[in-house]
């Protein structure tokens, strides 16, 4: 769900128990996941020791028409895919299958983290600036262009 997500440029991905695919008709769960145990380990701690890298997903419970209903909000994937037991799927139709069959959908993935480096801030001015930052920025950018910009001399102050 996470590498759907991504792929999908959307936030989240959710996995909804107790709804019918097709209809969208409540039907409701059994899924109890606060009482569910995969050996001796309580379900949810199993699943998140088993997801790699680590992801926030949230799980709710509500009860619809006297239905219980549980949805899984699973945070899209950021800059690698998502794996579950050091796999990486991705649903095509109704069907998972191994995202390294798709590697228009890995590099999609893998350049999925933000820049936040080249972001520009509208009201933001050079005296927003930290003024130690900003004398060793103007230090090493001298240092740097000794011989100045396109044969120039530098013009850094």
């Amino acid at each position: 769900m996470a590498n759907g997500a991504c792929i999908s440029d959307e936030e989240f991905g959710y996995l909804i128990l107790g709804v019918e695919d097709s209809s969208h008709k409540i039907v409701g769960t059994n899924f109890n996941y606060r009482n569910c145990k995969v050996g001796n380990q309580d379900f949810e701690l199993w699943l998140r020791n088993l997801i790699s890298p680590k992801i926030n997903f949230e799980i709710f419970e509500i009860v619809e028409k006297n239905k219980s209903i549980v949805i899984f909000q699973i945070p899209s994937a950021k800059g690698e895919p998502v794996s579950f037991k050091d796999k990486s799927f991705i649903r095509i139709n109704s069907q998972k299958t191994n995202l390294k069959n798709y590697p228009d959908y890995l590099r999609k993935i893998y350049n999925s983290l933000e820049d936040w480096s080249a972001k520009t801030l509208a009201d933001a001015s050079i005296s927003d600036l930290d003024d130690e930052a900003l004398k060793i920025a103007r230090i090493k950018f001298k240092g740097r262009c000794k011989n100045g910009l396109n044969g120039q001399k530098g013009v850094a102050t």
